[in-house]
């Protein structure tokens, strides 16, 4: 598990970053699965995923890392732990900064449109 074995290799070869391998008897790289969205396979040879992504990022299919600054919600949206990609701010709420797990209440006499 984790690995695959090309054809005449003495040695497994580990799936790459980004990828896991669940089972036995892969024989190509390409047996390899791509990490899921909305999670990560932080290193190579994974038998299972990492873990969720990180709260303020979201993480697209293959994804190594659960915090890479490239994932980062930006302004006006929010990626709560585990998505994969950023969700938009509701109508009545806001989020100025990137990176966030949520959205704010527009404040008392303001009106805020998605």
């Amino acid at each position: 598990v984790g690995h695959y074995c090309p054809a005449g290799a003495m040695q497994p070869e580990p799936c790459p970053a980004g990828s896991f391998m669940p089972t036995t008897g892969a024989s190509a790289a390409g047996s390899c699965v791509p990490c899921p969205g909305g999670s990560y396979c932080a290193s190579t040879g994974l038998s299972a995923v990492s873990g969720p992504c990180q709260a303020g990022h979201a993480c697209p299919p293959g994804q190594s890392s659960s915090a890479a600054s490239a994932t980062q919600c930006p302004v006006g949206f929010f990626c709560p732990t585990g998505t994969f990609q950023a969700l938009p701010c509701a109508n009545g709420t806001y989020q100025h900064q990137p990176a966030q797990e949520g959205c704010l209440p527009c404040p008392a006499g303001s009106f805020c449109l998605a």
